[in-house]
């Protein structure tokens, strides 16, 4: 049996990712600040905290747990505003738990996935500048750890998903469908994600299949993105 790590699991695509991981079998721990919707095995801590992520690390380390997969889903829901705060969660906390772990939790080799964001390369208007900093690193964070726990046959990769349908965002677009038309007009799929779409490609970074991929960020966004602007824009008008 895997034992996967899923932080931030408790909600949104981390739950259900943590969820998904679990239908397939294997062992699950979320590590969170709070249970929420989650049903299974958590280590609760608070990322904004260094001390309080130092005592969940110590946790994990004086039971001897031992990891096969790690997900990074979690998201700054403390202080959108605020530079430090998103630098601690986003990166400090991530670096903290790769660097106290691995390799020595994840002796079998593994792999670890990133779950990003489309900002990292595009803005995101109504996400704060602290937002895209934080994203924007975890795909230099990606790269650089496939390197270095290369040798220890550990992968490292991203997912950013586009615009996804989850649990937070459904009651905005059940009332908004003209914005959900017109992005299934802009999009070479013509329909939106789900929560799924991502868990899917998560699960396939952890798991065997993928284990000579590494280094990769992977943009899943049922191709909006490959479209120029004016050739999207002509379309758009019928032109």
């Amino acid at each position: 049996m895997n034992t996967s790590l899923i932080i931030g699991g408790s909600k949104g695509l981390g739950l259900e990712i943590a969820n998904q991981f679990k239908k397939r079998g294997d062992r699950v721990i979320v590590l969170s600040r709070n249970k929420n919707s989650w049903e299974g095995e958590i280590i609760q801590s608070d990322l904004s905290d260094p001390s309080s992520l130092e005592k969940a690390i110590k946790f994990i380390n004086s039971n001897k747990i031992n990891f096969n997969y790690i997900v990074f889903s979690q998201k700054n829901r403390v202080s959108q505003n605020n530079l430090d705060i998103e630098i601690q969660i986003s990166l400090r906390s991530t670096q903290y738990i790769i660097e106290k772990l691995i390799p020595d939790s994840m002796k079998d080799g593994g792999g670890v996935v990133f779950l990003g964001s489309p900002a990292r390369k595009f803005i995101v208007r109504e996400q704060p500048l602290e937002y895209h900093v934080g994203k924007s690193a975890l795909e230099q964070l990606a790269k650089y750890y496939a390197v270095y726990f290369g040798k220890y046959g550990i992968t490292f990769n991203s997912v950013l998903p586009g615009t996804i349908l989850k649990e937070s965002n459904r009651e905005f677009y059940d009332k908004n469908y003209e914005i959900v038309d017109l992005l299934k007009r802009i999009t070479p799929l013509k329909k939106l994600g789900d929560a799924k779409d991502i868990a899917n490609v998560v699960s396939f970074f952890c798991s065997k299949n993928a284990g000579f991929v590494t280094g990769q960020n992977i943009l899943v966004d049922g191709g909006r993105s490959l479209e120029g602007h004016e050739s999207l824009a002509r379309y758009l008008v019928g032109v």
